[in-house]
């Protein structure tokens, strides 16, 4: 429930029965200063007690900027009140309908000893004591009414509606109850308010690569200069070998190249024709025939000589081992 933040006063109050009887209550918030009360309607009611159904109502004659509210009972009012203590409160109501309590304490209401004449009370003699005689009576004769209790009359018209009662103190907190059962579900409430905007959040995990999308459409615009050239990237994978191309057309000859070495030796060639015949040496001492060695390994790449050189050179070799041949055909 909401309330004003204002300070509620604790104050007794003590009035006179059969008095005209007035005071002030001073409205401040909680910090001490005057509250305004321009607008607002107060209201006060005194009773015995929280639940007597019995209550007086203050009559409001002042309520301003000022924070003050008077409040006050006529002599007829107080003339109705039965000596002792009763309970009071003063709220009051805002603009909007909010109601808040200003004050509150105990009115005590002090017996009146001097009653006033009325209609139907007569006046008694003060008696006056004395030892001589009795003083005559002037005036007139008071005179005693004899009365006799009647029968029991019709029942009345039911009485009009009290005033609501004061707000009794908040009472003791009561014990947990058991839980109910699940209630039906409520109405859609209505949309609030757009609240302020939130503070950036963190960036969240990077989501999943998503389609490709449609080629958009080809931009118009004029073409841009041509930019610097980029840093060489860097080397990228060896391609597949290309398709052969054309056969190139006949290169000049070159120059002849070192002579290679020596091959492996060739078969047996055929036999030549007979040479003639020679002179008769002496003999000689008959020798064991010995067997073909093995071929060397190829020597060391010799100097660079002329090229008719080497010829002449390999022509005799062949020569000598043509010669060896014939020989070994010979004696075999």
């Amino acid at each position: 429930m909401a309330t004003i933040d204002i300070q509620s006063l604790k104050k007794n109050l003590v009035l006179n029965q059969g008095t005209d009887w007035s005071t002030d209550i001073d409205v401040i918030d909680q910090n001490g200063d005057v509250f305004d009360l321009s607008g607002f309607f107060a209201e006060g009611q005194m009773r015995k007690n929280y639940a007597s159904v019995h209550s007086t109502s203050f009559d409001v004659v002042e309520l301003n900027d000022t924070g003050r509210i008077s409040i006050a009972l006529d002599n007829v009012a107080t003339s109705a009140l039965k000596p002792g203590r009763y309970m009071y409160d003063i709220e009051i109501t805002d603009p909007t309908g909010i109601i808040t309590r200003v004050a509150e304490g105990i009115v005590t209401v002090r017996p009146n000893f001097t009653r006033p004449m009325s209609t139907g009370h007569l006046p008694l003699p003060n008696p006056i004591m004395t030892d001589g005689p009795e003083p005559p009576v002037t005036g007139p004769i008071p005179t005693t009414v004899l009365a006799y209790k009647g029968d029991t009359g019709e029942q009345g018209d039911q009485g009009v509606r009290g005033l609501q009662g004061m707000r009794g103190p908040t009472g003791v907190p009561g014990k947990d109850g058991a839980r109910g059962e699940r209630g039906l579900r409520g109405h859609q409430g209505k949309d609030g308010e757009k609240g302020e905007r939130g503070e950036i959040g963190p960036n969240g995990a990077r989501g999943p690569r998503g389609d490709r999308g449609d080629q958009g459409l080809m931009g118009i615009g004029q073409k841009g200069d041509t930019g610097d050239a980029g840093p060489m990237g860097p080397q990228g994978p060896e391609g597949q070998r290309g398709v052969s191309g054309p056969r190139g057309i006949m290169g000049v000859d070159g120059p002849s190249g070192p002579i290679g070495p020596m091959g492996k030796q060739g078969p047996v060639g055929s036999v030549g024709p007979a040479g003639p015949k020679g002179d008769k040496g002496s003999q000689g001492v008959q020798g064991s025939q010995g067997s073909r060695g093995l071929m060397g390994p190829p020597g060391p790449k010799g100097d660079i000589v002329p090229l008719e050189d080497r010829l002449m050179r390999h022509i005799k070799e062949l020569q000598a081992e043509l010669k060896a041949l014939k020989e070994d055909i010979y004696n075999w």
